[in-house]
């Protein structure tokens, strides 16, 4: 599979190939790119763009000066830590803000999965280095990887994990020296357990690291002659996967069980200077929270199962991750890579389990990739660009071959060059300032003590942020519309305004909120109209209507010039057959 063979001796590829096998070029594509992602921050990343930026910010403000005394929100317990330090060091440092604190974090977590997988793929021999170095180079500079990258996003880190617990196992079985090959076997655990208690995402390389394990102890059988060795191969590979997997999980654990109840996530009065939004783990023990079937952004609900059009979904988001007219040729390169990575069978069973699991991964969210809300699932779409990135290394290897070395290596270095051009712009329009300044200026514009129900995760976050990070406004109680699915949730919402839940139980949405909105003025924070929601249709009568919703806006996505509205309070549009049912309710 590797074409270094194709490369002639004493040239500049074979001079420059000799240079990446040394232990000095193992990762320098990761220096390479955290240098860049470094250089890129200080202009692009000092304030907040994605919704749970907000939300790490402020857990890390909260919980630094209050001493931990929270529930963590539901998957991202690690990211809670590292907002802490982000939130310390801004204290220490305060000319750095936190937010780019967290980016850098983030950074790193990127740069290191792009030099394990340059460097695993380069020793397991899918590929000649340089050509590990371009399909490295592809998966992480394009779009969303590089604004995962460069964001105080979670997703960063869980591109590091899977890259350890999809890469690891099959090096560690690569590996001729056993005390070596145990080494990486617990590393490939601790990434396991690190990446699954966090975020669940490495479940996606767990039927391959399995394979891997069997097939590691079934060689050791054939080596030694006797049904003993593959007894003890495999149960030593085993005990030191699983003792690394239990190493990176019980950190995470440790502070579910610290921090999951009795307390609510952040349930304040009007004031505490912190954020009042209701937010905790649906789990009751460290154990259930392990075990729960939640990716953070989906749940594999009774009913809810993979078919042939969400996992074409899944394919098609793949599909427009990379740049229209340069990705053809990787999709290309990732097909062929597939059909001819059979002929090495340590390497397909594992690549190609984790390739097709992600695909039905990213499926299963049954996300339209024409909507708006692709912007959700798109910080997804990295994980599944390093499942598949093994069998594109694969393909452009074969292609090596069968095409000469210079040409096939300058149309993938024209390619990469054209995607760096077509990716910096792009991810320079996401990093926007008019996030930050649309939620300042929503909590300094609203009445003292006035009571804001929101309806997503992106409103919820950047007004947390706003009020604990930046300290703006920290009088305004702020309801998150989302957790009033569950019962428990709901009468912790309905005592902090005062109202009996024993007497709303039947009561829909749409009728909660008008009743809140009867006993006081509310704003309600949701997306533009039309259409309006079902639950403002059915509302009695509702406050003010606060239109907040970035994703809806496409000066912000396209990079046009941001103008005010024209009303009377700047940034903001208000429905006025809203404000009028509201006034004639409360006249």
């Amino acid at each position: 599979m590797n074409s270094s063979s194709s490369t002639r001796p004493g040239s500049f590829w074979a001079k420059f190939e000799s240079w990446l096998h040394r232990h000095t070029g193992g990762w320098c594509f990761g220096w390479v790119y955290l240098l860049a992602i470094v250089a890129y921050l200080p202009t692009a990343a000092s304030t907040v763009q994605e919704a749970d930026a907000g939300q790490f910010l402020s857990l890390g403000a909260t919980c630094l000066n209050s001493g931990w005394p929270i529930a963590h929100p539901p998957g991202y317990p690690v990211e809670t830590a590292i907002s802490c330090g982000a939130a310390w060091l801004s204290q220490l440092a305060p000319v750095v803000p936190a937010s780019l604190w967290l980016a850098w974090a983030s950074a790193i977590c990127a740069a290191l999965a792009a030099g394990l997988a340059f460097s695993a793929m380069t020793r397991i021999g899918l590929a000649s280095p340089a050509q590990s170095l371009l399909t490295v180079a592809v998966v992480f500079l394009a779009r969303d990887s590089w604004r995962v990258a460069t964001t105080q996003e979670a997703h960063a880190l869980g591109m590091l994990t899977l890259t350890g617990a999809l890469l690891l196992p099959v090096l560690a079985r690569h590996q001729g020296n056993h005390k070596l090959a145990k080494i990486m076997w617990a590393l490939a655990g601790a990434s396991f357990g690190l990446g699954f208690a966090n975020h669940h995402t490495t479940a996606i390389a767990l039927p391959g690291a399995l394979w891997c394990l069997w097939q590691a102890g079934r060689e050791a059988r054939h080596e030694e002659g006797s049904g003993k060795p593959i007894r003890r191969g495999l149960t030593a590979n085993a005990v030191f996967f699983a003792a690394g997997s239990l190493a990176g999980a019980l950190p995470v654990l440790v502070v579910v069980y610290r921090t999951l109840y009795p307390q609510d996530f952040m349930a304040t009065t009007a004031a505490a200077p912190v954020p009042a939004f209701d937010w905790v783990s649906a789990s009751s023990s460290p154990l259930r929270y392990l075990l729960r079937a939640d990716f953070g952004t989906f749940s594999l609900a009774p009913g809810k199962v993979a078919d042939a059009r969400t996992a074409l979904g899944g394919l098609r988001a793949f599909a427009r991750d990379l740049p229209a007219n340069t990705g053809w040729f990787w999709i290309v390169a990732t097909l062929h890579g597939a059909f001819m990575i059979r002929r090495r069978k340590s390497c397909a069973v594992p690549f190609a389990a984790a390739a097709v699991t992600a695909v039905v991964f990213l499926g299963l969210m049954r996300v339209d990739p024409d909507s708006e809300t692709i912007d959700v699932v798109r910080r997804f779409h990295p994980f599944i660009l390093i499942t598949m990135m093994p069998l594109m290394a694969a393909g452009i290897a074969d292609l090596a071959q069968r095409v000469r070395h210079r040409v096939l290596t300058g149309i993938m270095t024209a390619l990469v060059a054209a995607q760096v051009f077509m990716t910096l712009p792009v991810a320079r329009r996401d990093h926007h300032t008019f996030p930050e300044e649309h939620f300042k200026s929503a909590l300094e514009m609203l009445p003292p003590g006035s009571l804001v129900i929101a309806a997503s995760d992106q409103e919820i976050f950047g007004l947390s942020y706003a009020q604990v990070t930046l300290g703006i406004r920290p009088d305004v109680r702020v309801l998150n519309l989302l957790e009033w699915g569950a019962p428990e949730k709901r009468a912790r919402v309905l005592a902090r305004v005062g109202i009996d839940p024993a007497s709303m139980i039947n009561l829909n949405r749409g009728e909660l909120i008008g009743m809140i909105a009867t006993r006081e003025p509310a704003w309600i924070i949701d997306a533009p109209m039309p259409p309006r929601p079902a639950y403002l249709a059915k509302s009695p009568c509702v406050g003010p209507f606060l239109v907040l919703d970035l994703r809806a806006k496409p000066e912000i996505r396209e990079n046009r010039p941001v103008r005010p509205q024209t009303t009377s309070r700047p940034w903001f549009m208000t429905d006025q057959s809203l404000l009028e049912k509201y006034e004639s309710c409360v006249n």
